[in-house]
């Protein structure tokens, strides 16, 4: 309580200031740079003797003042060096605030000095350390205080590089592939993670599941295991996680497959282990016994399921007992799914899953130069690979494909099928003969149909026999192992195995129908014929049966005997005039006489009759049929003339329909639905002139469901400076239909618009996701600041309850601004 350190510091010339609990805004200030002086501040958190009414003495003012300090040591853990001195660390609010802080790199921020015997207390108690919490614990004798006059002195002293034994030289990474960044959920004991469910990343990245970011597994992860399904991209994300690595830590990559050695003391294994690796930094330094004792590495463990299952369990028995003996370094291990992950102790490594959503393939697709949309133009097929193409092993080979214009080479989605089955099994034949592999295979998946079945047991995969070439490699539990490293099966519960997806699985049924052939014991099995006036293909069988239809026209016609319809959706779009017109009339006379939509946005668009339609009439020349469709639009039937409007639109054919025409859809019909197509019909054939219509009926409209897909429409035919008004209408009315709107203009609005939106969506919304205050903090980092702006985030930071470094920077520099926000906020 009394003022020691200020009269000191006014002896020496120092000025020097006394602050209190109520002061500590005016420390955080000084701390976060926001006042810039050479005033030393001593902070009295129990009160001083000068101002009796701020001391603290009754278990209330105890607790007050735990919560105003737990709020200001982050700051000041961030911004400045703290000597700690005194404390035997049982305050829990100093633990927790230790726990929950992480240094940036190896090198100590901060240091603690204390007795020998408080220092044995604090290591057991709080295993404190430079490398986990950047203090520095300093020891000595007990009451010896002079020893603080040394430490004092030691501390204004630049360190001593440490001295390396260099008996390793590591060579230096070879540069990936592009890297985008992925989503990684946090797993627990009461949330294990389904690998590969893509629901896991639709949580995460809406912010309903915890989830990291790779700067953040990169700065501060310990002990970290990540686990993904084969393709989703994990030896590029601990790629990545090196080029994120702290200054003061060298990254090191080891592929465990290449470890032999398992037996012996840790530092004997970590040498082995690192002679195989691959320095993550462009300039790799030699390095050896002294280096590993004294500096810091981030150890980046690929493939513990690639090791053979004979060795899995000694290889992470070994990487626990080298993690236990160097706790200065980091370890990260990349794995599919296997029993021996549960030899890494929950309590010391934390469980990451690796689960790429719908953020991540936009992200890839923009950073490739494309977009799905440009995807599905290049190829429409790729409609019924959306599913398969959501692991990045898949899409990274179609963009590859797209990029080399082989997409626009293939004749229909069974040639990138073909190509992605093919690319599968090349990743997957590394020392296995490629064909050998592919029959084998597919002898199984026409077994796993047949049998109506999506995964098979070991001993049922042991009896398919192996083709010589591979049988001489290894049983079929080897192979199986081996190939569980691979894109193509996965191990879906304790000796049950299934293809990665179910269409690399069709794929393969379709080329074993096209070598069988379309024999009487075979269309009995997939077209079975009931009675004479019954008989039809088989749901299960219609997406291998329709790949094959489409590509030999025996089995088009053999099928067509028994399923007219199915036989004209496998019509190819390369077929002639004749057939294609044939298959057309067919599809649309079905649909129109059962009076049931064409497009099903849940189905296969492979097996879908309007996208069937569709890649007909794009190959041109059916101008008869196409007045079929036109008269479509004068049924009595809203199912038909919803039908004839979605075809016109997804074709693209713009000369059947005239804007006054589908202005009457729009602003008379008397059917929701079809008032809803004419919209987005409008939109795809870029009918700017009914812009201003939509957005009318779109204010005007009481169903949300309309107000949805005229929001879309008008997204896609607004110009930015339309758009960003209709957004700030729509958000008192309408959040997600403003956040529709809001799509069409991405990043290019200028950071002070973007904030007017914000702004705008505070107003009427106080539960944002997490990717709305993700997008405040950025902003408020990237933005110009004025009193205006300030006046603006400081009502979004309020009603949104946001706090930020950068948020009260900003704020701080502009108070008159702020304290107007502020205002606002607290009146709304």
């Amino acid at each position: 309580y009394d003022l020691l350190i200020e009269e000191a510091a006014e002896q020496q010339g120092i000025a020097v200031k006394s602050l209190t609990l109520d002061e500590l805004p005016e420390a955080t200030d000084a701390v976060s740079g926001a006042v810039a002086d050479d005033v030393l501040r001593v902070i009295h958190v129990h009160g001083n003797v000068i101002n009796p009414e701020s001391i603290v003495l009754t278990p209330a003012s105890y607790r007050q003042a735990r919560e105003r300090v737990k709020l200001f040591l982050p700051h000041l853990y961030k911004n400045r060096t703290i000597c700690f001195l005194g404390t035997a660390l049982d305050e829990i609010y100093l633990l927790e605030l230790l726990a929950s802080l992480r240094p940036i790199s190896a090198v100590a921020s901060h240091v603690l000095a204390t007795d020998h015997e408080n220092a044995k207390a604090i290591a057991t108690r709080a295993s404190v350390s430079q490398y986990t919490h950047g203090v520095l614990v300093e020891e000595f004798a007990a009451g010896e205080w002079h020893s603080l006059d040394d430490l004092a002195a030691v501390l204004a002293l630049p360190g001593e590089p440490p001295s390396t034994d260099t008996v390793i030289a590591l060579t230096s990474a070879r540069r990936d592939e592009m890297y985008v960044d992925s989503v990684l959920v946090v797993v627990t004991d009461q949330t294990e993670p389904d690998l590969g469910d893509f629901a896991d990343a639709l949580l995460a990245e809406a912010g309903l599941r915890s989830r990291l970011t790779e700067t953040q597994v990169a700065e501060f992860g310990r002990r970290t295991v990540i686990v993904g399904a084969p393709g989703s991209g994990k030896s590029l994300l601990l790629r990545r996680l090196g080029e994120l690595a702290p200054a003061a830590e060298s990254p090191v990559l080891i592929r465990l497959r290449t470890v032999e050695q398992t037996v012996g003391d840790p530092i004997d294994l970590l040498e082995q282990w690192v002679s195989l690796g691959e320095s993550l930094r462009e300039d790799p330094q030699p390095i050896g016994q002294d280096a590993l004792d004294s500096e810091r590495f981030h150890f980046l463990l690929d493939g513990l399921d690639e090791c053979s299952p004979a060795v899995q369990e000694r290889v992470a028995q070994a990487i626990v007992r080298v993690a236990d003996a160097y706790p200065q370094h980091r370890f990260t291990i990349a794995s599919r799914q296997v029993s021996v992950l549960e030899l890494f102790p929950t309590e010391d490594w934390q469980r990451l899953s690796l689960q790429p959503g719908p953020e991540w393939s936009e992200r890839f697709l923009s950073a490739r130069g494309t977009s799905w949309p440009a995807l599905l133009e290049a190829h429409p097929g790729l409609g019924d690979l959306r599913d398969l193409l959501r692991l990045p092993f898949f899409l990274r080979r179609v963009v590859e494909m797209a990029e080399a214009g082989a997409l626009a080479e293939f004749q229909g989605v069974w040639d990138v099928v073909d190509r992605i089955v093919t690319d599968a099994i090349s990743a997957a034949a590394n020392e296995l003969p490629a064909e050998a592999l592919r029959e084998w295979l597919r002898t199984i998946a026409l077994a796993m149909q047949v049998a109506g079945r999506t995964s098979i047991t070991l001993q049922e995969l042991e009896s398919v026999p192996l083709p010589e070439s591979l049988a001489r490699i290894g049983t079929a539990p080897e192979i199986v192992e081996r190939l569980l490293a691979t894109p193509l099966l996965v191990s879906h519960a304790r000796d049950q195995f299934a293809f990665v997806h179910r269409l690399l699985a069709e794929g393969l049924v379709a080329e074993a129908l096209l070598r069988l052939g379309p024999s009487e014991q075979l269309l009995t099995v997939v077209a079975p014929t009931v009675s004479d006036a019954i008989s039809g293909l088989r749901l299960d069988w219609a997406v291998p049966v329709t790949l094959a239809a489409a590509q030999d026209e025996r089995w088009r016609t053999a099928v067509g005997g028994r399923d007219s319809l199915a036989a004209a959706k496998a019509t190819p779009s390369t077929g002639s005039e004749d057939a294609r017109a044939q298959a057309a009339a067919e599809i649309w006379n079905t649909y129109a006489e059962w009076e049931l939509w064409l497009f099903n946005p849940e189905g296969y668009d492979l097996l879908e009759p309007g996208e069937t339609l569709v890649r007909l009439l794009r190959s041109g020349g059916l101008t008869e049929f196409e007045q079929s469709v036109v008269a479509g639009l004068d049924s009595s039937s809203p199912f038909i003339r919803v039908n004839a409007l979605q075809v016109i639109g997804r074709a693209e054919l713009n000369d059947l329909v005239s804007d006054a025409r589908l202005a009457s859809f729009i602003e008379r019909d008397d059917n929701t639905v079809v008032r809803r197509y004419a919209a987005i019909t409008a939109a795809r054939l870029g009918r700017t002139a009914l812009y201003d219509l939509i957005t009318q009926r779109l204010l005007q409209t009481t169903e949300e469901v309309e107000r949805q897909d005229l929001a879309h429409a008008a997204r896609d035919l607004g110009t930015k400076q339309q758009l960003f008004d209709l957004a700030l209408d729509m958000n008192p009315r309408d959040r997600l239909a403003a956040l529709i709107v809001e799509q069409g203009l991405a990043s290019t609005l200028p950071p002070k618009d973007r904030l007017r939106l914000l702004r705008s969506q505070a107003e009427h919304d106080t539960t944002p996701l997490t990717s709305d205050r993700e997008r405040f903090n950025a902003l408020v980092r990237e933005i110009e600041a004025d009193d205006e702006t300030a006046t603006a985030v400081a009502y979004v930071a309020l009603a949104w309850t946001i706090r930020d470094d950068s948020l009260d920077a900003l704020l701080a520099a502009y108070p008159r601004g702020a304290a107007v926000g502020l205002k606002q906020a607290v009146e709304d």
